[in-house]
Protein backbone atom coordinates (compact mmCIF):
# COMPACT_ATOMS: atom_id res chain seq x y z
CA UNK A 1 0.00 0.00 0.00
CA UNK A 2 0.85 3.04 -0.80
CA UNK A 3 1.10 5.78 2.26
CA UNK A 4 0.11 9.47 2.28
CA UNK A 5 2.40 10.77 4.98
CA UNK A 6 4.61 11.75 2.62
CA UNK A 7 2.52 14.41 1.50
CA UNK A 8 3.51 15.83 4.88
CA UNK A 9 7.42 15.70 3.93
CA UNK A 10 6.58 17.35 0.51
CA UNK A 11 4.46 20.31 2.18
CA UNK A 12 7.47 21.19 4.04
CA UNK A 13 9.70 23.45 1.40
CA UNK A 14 6.49 24.84 -0.05
CA UNK A 15 5.92 25.71 3.53
CA UNK A 16 9.39 27.66 3.64
CA UNK A 17 8.45 29.38 -0.12
CA UNK A 18 5.17 30.65 1.67
CA UNK A 19 7.05 31.80 4.57
CA UNK A 20 9.25 34.51 3.40
CA UNK A 21 7.25 35.94 0.47
CA UNK A 22 6.58 39.57 1.37
CA UNK A 23 2.40 39.60 2.00
CA UNK A 24 0.72 40.28 5.38
CA UNK A 25 1.17 38.06 8.29
CA UNK A 26 -2.97 37.36 8.19
CA UNK A 27 -2.16 36.18 4.50
CA UNK A 28 0.41 34.21 4.77
CA UNK A 29 -1.18 32.53 7.94
CA UNK A 30 -3.74 31.55 5.83
CA UNK A 31 -1.60 30.18 3.04
CA UNK A 32 0.33 27.74 6.01
CA UNK A 33 -2.99 26.86 7.22
CA UNK A 34 -4.51 26.11 3.70
CA UNK A 35 -1.35 24.03 2.79
CA UNK A 36 -1.72 21.75 5.73
CA UNK A 37 -5.54 21.43 5.42
CA UNK A 38 -4.58 19.79 1.53
CA UNK A 39 -1.50 18.06 2.98
CA UNK A 40 -4.07 16.51 5.61
CA UNK A 41 -6.86 16.42 3.31
CA UNK A 42 -5.34 14.41 0.62
CA UNK A 43 -3.88 11.55 2.71
CA UNK A 44 -6.94 10.77 4.24
CA UNK A 45 -9.02 10.96 1.81
CA UNK A 46 -7.01 9.24 -0.97
CA UNK A 47 -4.07 7.31 0.33
CA UNK A 48 -3.81 4.66 0.91
CA UNK A 49 -3.84 3.64 -2.73
CA UNK A 50 -2.98 -0.74 -3.09
CA UNK A 51 0.09 -0.59 -5.35
CA UNK A 52 0.73 -4.34 -4.97
CA UNK A 53 -0.06 -6.79 -8.32
CA UNK A 54 -1.51 -9.24 -6.04
CA UNK A 55 -4.50 -6.52 -4.13
CA UNK A 56 -4.80 -4.83 -7.68
CA UNK A 57 -5.80 -8.31 -9.09
CA UNK A 58 -8.02 -9.31 -6.51
CA UNK A 59 -9.41 -5.90 -6.69
CA UNK A 60 -10.56 -6.22 -10.15
CA UNK A 61 -11.17 -9.51 -10.11
CA UNK A 62 -13.60 -8.71 -6.99
CA UNK A 63 -15.10 -5.94 -9.17
CA UNK A 64 -15.61 -8.11 -12.61
CA UNK A 65 -17.66 -11.27 -10.19
CA UNK A 66 -19.93 -8.80 -8.50
CA UNK A 67 -23.13 -8.28 -10.33
CA UNK A 68 -23.91 -4.37 -9.18
CA UNK A 69 -20.28 -2.04 -8.98
CA UNK A 70 -21.25 -1.39 -4.67
CA UNK A 71 -18.02 0.92 -4.98
CA UNK A 72 -20.26 3.71 -7.17
CA UNK A 73 -23.61 5.33 -5.46
CA UNK A 74 -24.98 7.54 -7.74
CA UNK A 75 -28.85 8.02 -6.13
CA UNK A 76 -28.39 11.72 -4.74
CA UNK A 77 -29.31 11.48 -0.74
CA UNK A 78 -28.73 7.56 -0.59
CA UNK A 79 -27.16 8.03 2.37
CA UNK A 80 -28.21 11.23 3.34
CA UNK A 81 -31.75 10.84 3.43
CA UNK A 82 -31.44 7.87 6.56
CA UNK A 83 -28.87 10.16 8.35
CA UNK A 84 -31.72 13.42 8.35
CA UNK A 85 -34.23 10.89 9.23
CA UNK A 86 -32.59 9.26 11.86
CA UNK A 87 -32.32 5.67 10.58
CA UNK A 88 -28.76 5.77 10.21
CA UNK A 89 -26.12 3.44 11.71
CA UNK A 90 -23.98 5.71 13.60
CA UNK A 91 -20.79 5.56 12.05
CA UNK A 92 -22.51 6.13 8.64
CA UNK A 93 -23.89 9.43 10.42
CA UNK A 94 -20.34 10.07 11.85
CA UNK A 95 -18.93 9.89 8.23
CA UNK A 96 -21.58 12.40 6.63
CA UNK A 97 -20.80 14.88 9.26
CA UNK A 98 -16.95 14.18 8.76
CA UNK A 99 -18.03 14.79 5.00
CA UNK A 100 -20.13 17.82 5.68
CA UNK A 101 -17.30 19.58 7.51
CA UNK A 102 -13.86 18.25 5.56
CA UNK A 103 -13.91 21.09 3.27
CA UNK A 104 -15.48 23.97 5.37
CA UNK A 105 -12.14 25.12 5.88
CA UNK A 106 -11.44 25.30 2.09
CA UNK A 107 -14.60 27.34 1.86
CA UNK A 108 -13.64 29.76 4.33
CA UNK A 109 -9.82 30.53 3.23
CA UNK A 110 -9.61 29.91 -0.71
CA UNK A 111 -11.93 33.15 -1.13
CA UNK A 112 -9.67 35.43 1.44
CA UNK A 113 -6.66 34.54 -0.57
CA UNK A 114 -8.07 34.20 -4.09
CA UNK A 115 -10.49 37.73 -4.59
CA UNK A 116 -12.29 36.15 -7.49
CA UNK A 117 -14.04 33.53 -5.68
CA UNK A 118 -15.62 36.47 -3.58
CA UNK A 119 -18.73 36.99 -6.03
CA UNK A 120 -21.29 34.29 -6.55
CA UNK A 121 -19.84 33.17 -9.40
CA UNK A 122 -17.12 32.62 -7.87
CA UNK A 123 -18.84 30.67 -4.68
CA UNK A 124 -21.02 28.66 -7.97
CA UNK A 125 -17.47 27.33 -9.33
CA UNK A 126 -15.82 27.40 -5.78
CA UNK A 127 -19.00 24.96 -4.92
CA UNK A 128 -19.27 23.00 -7.99
CA UNK A 129 -15.26 22.39 -8.22
CA UNK A 130 -14.56 22.01 -4.85
CA UNK A 131 -17.45 19.87 -3.68
CA UNK A 132 -16.29 17.42 -6.60
CA UNK A 133 -13.15 17.59 -5.75
CA UNK A 134 -12.32 14.63 -3.53
CA UNK A 135 -14.37 12.15 -5.11
CA UNK A 136 -13.04 12.88 -8.22
CA UNK A 137 -9.64 12.39 -7.18
CA UNK A 138 -11.00 8.79 -5.75
CA UNK A 139 -12.62 7.86 -9.14
CA UNK A 140 -9.52 9.41 -11.11
CA UNK A 141 -7.20 6.68 -8.89
CA UNK A 142 -9.82 3.92 -9.50
CA UNK A 143 -9.79 4.06 -12.92
CA UNK A 144 -5.98 3.65 -13.13
CA UNK A 145 -6.28 0.45 -10.89
CA UNK A 146 -9.16 -0.60 -12.74
CA UNK A 147 -11.40 -1.01 -9.42
CA UNK A 148 -13.02 1.10 -7.05
CA UNK A 149 -10.30 1.10 -4.26
CA UNK A 150 -12.59 3.86 -2.18
CA UNK A 151 -16.61 4.01 -1.96
CA UNK A 152 -17.42 6.94 -4.29
CA UNK A 153 -21.08 8.64 -3.41
CA UNK A 154 -22.68 11.72 -4.81
CA UNK A 155 -23.98 12.00 -1.71
CA UNK A 156 -20.00 13.23 -0.43
CA UNK A 157 -20.20 15.28 -3.26
CA UNK A 158 -23.32 17.24 -1.93
CA UNK A 159 -21.65 17.27 1.58
CA UNK A 160 -18.91 18.36 0.42
CA UNK A 161 -20.23 21.72 -1.48
CA UNK A 162 -22.88 22.29 1.42
CA UNK A 163 -19.59 22.22 3.36
CA UNK A 164 -18.02 24.54 1.16
CA UNK A 165 -21.24 27.43 1.32
CA UNK A 166 -20.85 27.05 5.20
CA UNK A 167 -17.21 27.84 5.42
CA UNK A 168 -17.89 31.03 2.79
CA UNK A 169 -20.59 32.44 4.90
CA UNK A 170 -18.36 31.79 7.92
CA UNK A 171 -15.57 33.69 6.50
CA UNK A 172 -17.85 36.46 5.58
CA UNK A 173 -19.39 36.50 8.97
CA UNK A 174 -15.96 35.96 10.61
CA UNK A 175 -13.88 38.76 8.85
CA UNK A 176 -16.40 41.28 8.59
CA UNK A 177 -15.12 40.61 4.07
CA UNK A 178 -17.39 41.78 1.86
CA UNK A 179 -17.05 38.18 0.05
CA UNK A 180 -20.41 38.72 -2.77
CA UNK A 181 -20.82 42.68 -2.65
CA UNK A 182 -22.88 42.12 0.35
CA UNK A 183 -23.47 44.07 3.17
CA UNK A 184 -21.24 41.92 5.75
CA UNK A 185 -24.04 43.28 8.26
CA UNK A 186 -26.46 41.03 6.57
CA UNK A 187 -27.36 37.71 8.55
CA UNK A 188 -25.67 34.64 6.37
CA UNK A 189 -29.17 32.31 5.38
CA UNK A 190 -28.90 28.81 7.62
CA UNK A 191 -28.37 27.18 4.28
CA UNK A 192 -28.24 24.05 5.90
CA UNK A 193 -30.76 24.62 7.92
CA UNK A 194 -33.12 25.60 5.31
CA UNK A 195 -32.86 22.14 3.39
CA UNK A 196 -32.31 19.84 6.02
CA UNK A 197 -35.95 19.05 6.85
CA UNK A 198 -36.79 19.25 3.09
CA UNK A 199 -34.22 16.39 2.29
CA UNK A 200 -35.60 14.07 4.78
CA UNK A 201 -39.14 15.24 3.80
CA UNK A 202 -38.66 13.55 0.58
CA UNK A 203 -36.50 10.64 2.12
CA UNK A 204 -39.43 9.56 3.96
CA UNK A 205 -41.92 10.08 1.28
CA UNK A 206 -39.69 7.95 -1.60
CA UNK A 207 -37.60 5.25 0.66
CA UNK A 208 -40.77 2.38 0.21
CA UNK A 209 -41.05 3.23 -3.73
Amino acid sequence: MLDGRWLYVAAVPIALWIIPRRTTPGRRLIALVALAHVAILANVALFPIPVDPGLIAAGRAATAASARDGGLGLVPFATIGPVLAGEALPYVTRIAILNLFVLTPAGAYLPLLFRSLRSWPGLVVLTVVGGASVEAGQLAISSLLGFHYRTIDIDDVILNAIGIVIGWVVARRATGVDLAGISPSLGAPPYFTLIAPRIADWWNVHRNR
